[in-house]
């Protein structure tokens, strides 16, 4: 599974950085750009390295030589884009008619860890068909106030894991936001027997000793966890992690397009920063 996906800039290359600290060790690898490539006798280099990452954050205008870059969570429906086109790669008969090969074939769940240049155009040409697509799926949309802002969505019968700890799992379904038993957030066919919450209207507090309190906002019914809600769908960056946030699970029938149309745009970003400077977009 991929995380998200970036493009190099060509400032090392091209003479447009500052010097870098031990610049006889400069090797230039591909997809990463500058890096340090020490001889057999040097052996203690955390400093070194330490340094060197430091110049790579601030060398250019670019920070890291990242000339582009997404981050896959930013989106909540970017799962749904692979799903949809791995399922129509085959008719009603199962005859393969592929309707979308170049991104069946380079999207991040596929099997390629980057775009060769020579496949972007084709790819972005795909991205833009792709967005022409009407037709309507029914998914399970996590929401928080603003009702137009998809925090989190699975696709209707699938239960999707969205927040856990050691012994609990948070969790969306047909039913609404769950809470059930569970190792480190891995669950099963059979997860239903084991949960110790359920509601569609719910809120999250901070609770003095042992981290959050989940309230069903109809019944008053709580739940005392560890995690916060949004723990893994912003990879730990809560911007004020005490406030109380109100959420709502619901069944919606949207078009396919609407839940994926700020990560289809982002690619398409990456596509034409990975043409303005020849370099590949890489999957991460």
């Amino acid at each position: 599974m991929s995380y998200g996906g970036y493009v190099k800039c060509n400032c090392y290359e091209e003479g447009k950085t500052s010097e870098p600290p031990f610049k006889e060790f400069v090797r230039i690898i591909p997809d990463y750009g500058p890096a340090l490539k020490y001889p057999e006798h040097i052996k203690n280099t955390s400093r070194m390295n330490t340094k060197f990452m430091d110049w790579r954050s601030s060398a250019c205008p670019h920070s890291d030589f990242n000339y582009a870059s997404i981050r896959f969570n930013d989106f909540p429906g970017f799962e749904s884009v692979y799903e949809y086109i791995a399922e129509k790669k085959y008719d009603e008969d199962f005859e393969c008619v592929n309707l979308f090969p170049i991104l069946y074939q380079y999207l991040p769940d596929g099997y390629e860890d980057k775009i060769p240049i020579i496949d972007v155009l084709p790819f972005m040409n795909e991205l833009l068909a792709f967005q022409e697509i009407t037709e309507k799926r029914k998914f399970v949309v996590f929401n928080g106030m603003n009702p137009d802002k998809i925090i989190a969505v699975t696709n209707y019968g699938y239960p999707r894991v969205i927040a856990y700890d050691a012994k609990y799992a948070g969790g969306i379904d047909d039913n609404g936001f769950f809470i059930t038993k569970a190792f480190h957030g891995h669950i099963d066919r059979n997860y239903e027997m084991n949960i110790v919450f359920r509601s569609s209207f719910f809120s999250q507090s901070t609770h003095l000793v042992y981290g959050f309190v989940i309230t069903d906002i109809s019944t008053g019914k709580e739940f005392i966890t560890s995690f916060h809600i949004l723990q893994q769908i912003m990879e730990g960056n809560i911007p004020d992690i005490k406030k109380k946030l109100i959420f709502r699970v619901s069944i919606e029938e949207i078009p396919i397009t609407r839940l994926c149309r700020d990560f289809i745009d982002s690619l398409i970003k990456l596509c034409a920063a990975s043409l303005e400077t020849g370099n590949p977009v890489v999957w991460y």
